[in-house]
């Protein structure tokens, strides 16, 4: 990357880091994930993210590791409604397991080699006995023994050691106040975690992320793709788990590929980020213009001005008008606006129409409209109308038709610039 390119990287991802200054982060590890060639490189990214001031809890997964372990010791192991009915032998396995891949990510976030990514990082990693469990006990006349459910998280202690700096990890092992150990169901857990610390994000990782899936999707969209027979039952799982989260309070659930370079970063840390987000609302908010918006106006519209696609308004202008601009917000950036000036034969006239290169054509400007139409006939409007030199046919989908110039109001006429020749539209609400 030229120096150019990072100087702008970081003026683009200021506002992100911003944003997620002390936000706290659950990371869901499988065990895949952890094994995978990039999980070095993804461990750096998240120390990033760290000294950043994110707050960060990894939660261990280890079925698959376990598995693996299993069938090597030629150990047999049995499930129930999909869950592994734990037997002493079996836990002790597990606990083994576990204590191998905790030991392992605590030893590379360690790592502190001069020209490394982790070079004065510092990193503490916490581990402890924040989580309680109990006995899942016996379903459909099956004991499922040391195989437990989450009894208490203790979100207090946890939220000391993330106040303190550290890093916490979280393995799926739980103990009861009698002193045995239970094993967790580790999407489970990170989801409850989640929503008992009150995350503002949930992100998994996963091994091979479809790309046909959508980079945005709602609890019912996210629902719905669970069911989906042509994504893997681990998939749906993790799916599912993650819109559980959203469902339970999480601001946003993200889904990143353990395969893509920085997509923790990425995710975090750009506009649109690399993996899948799962959020209750849209990922972006209609909303009014405010004094603090002008100089995000300016520099959305500027290159249309420059353009002679819109008739170009001075500061003071635009400062004064302030009060008739409708904006488009994603995470605190001005993605595109759109003014309307009321007239006084119950018409008013959509002006200003502008979104940023890469948001045409997403939809966000149909939303816009579609917005300032609502607000219209709540204001008794009957009437729209606007001024365009090269945009007609997109405004004829949006239901508009061509007009004569004699339909304008009288005050708006005697300001049309004929040597523009825009071309009139308009639409009866």
């Amino acid at each position: 990357m030229k120096q150019h390119e990072l100087v702008q990287w970081f003026r683009q991802s200021s506002p992100y880091i911003n944003l997620h200054r002390q936000t706290t982060v659950v990371i869901n590890l499988r065990s895949e994930v952890i094994s995978h060639d990039h999980f070095r490189g993804f461990l750096h990214d998240l120390a990033i993210a760290h000294n950043l001031g994110v707050k960060i809890v990894m939660v261990l997964g280890a079925r698959q590791a376990i598995d693996k372990v299993l069938q090597q010791q030629g150990i047999a192991s049995e499930f129930h409604l999909g869950k592994r009915l734990t037997s002493n032998e079996l836990m002790e396995v597990i606990a083994a397991e576990v204590g191998r891949l905790r030991n392992y990510v605590e030893a590379k976030l360690s790592m502190g080699l001069i020209n490394s990514p982790m070079h004065q990082a510092n990193i503490t990693v916490v581990s402890g006995n924040f989580v309680v469990a109990k006995p899942l006990g016996v379903v459909d006349g099956i004991d499922y023994l040391h195989t437990g459910e989450l009894r208490k998280i203790n979100a207090p202690a946890i939220k000391q050691q993330l106040d303190s700096g550290n890093i916490v990890l979280i393995s799926p092992i739980g103990h009861s106040p009698s002193g045995e150990s239970f094993n967790l169901e580790a999407d489970d857990l990170a989801v409850q975690l989640a929503s008992s610390l009150k995350a503002e994000k949930l992100v998994s990782v996963y091994d091979q992320v479809p790309t046909s899936i959508s980079s945005s999707l709602s609890i019912a969209e996210a629902e719905q793709l669970a069911t989906d027979q042509t994504i893997t039952h681990e998939l749906a799982q993790l799916i599912s788990s993650l819109s559980r989260a959203v469902g339970l309070g999480v601001e946003r659930a993200h889904l990143v590929d353990i395969n893509i370079d920085g997509s923790l970063l990425s995710e975090l840390y750009t506009r649109d980020g690399q993996g899948v987000m799962i959020s209750s609302c849209p990922d972006w908010i209609i909303r009014a213009a405010r004094v603090d918006d002008l100089n995000a106006i300016i520099n959305l519209i500027r290159p249309l001005e420059q353009s002679g696609a819109l008739v170009r308004r001075s500061r003071e202008r635009l400062e004064v008008e302030l009060p008739y601009f409708t904006l488009v917000e994603k995470d605190g950036m001005i993605i595109s606006c759109c003014a309307l000036y009321p007239f006084e034969d119950q018409s008013a006239e959509i002006a200003c129409v502008a979104t940023a290169p890469e948001y045409r054509g997403t939809g966000v400007t149909i939303q816009l409209l579609k917005h300032i139409e609502i607000e219209a006939k709540k204001a008794q409007l009957k009437r729209l109308f606007l001024l365009t030199t090269g945009s007609m046919h997109w405004f004829l989908e949006q239901g508009f038709s061509p007009s004569q110039l004699d339909d304008l109001p009288a005050s708006r006429r005697d300001m049309y610039n004929y040597q523009r020749n825009s071309k009139l539209m308009a639409k009866t609400l």
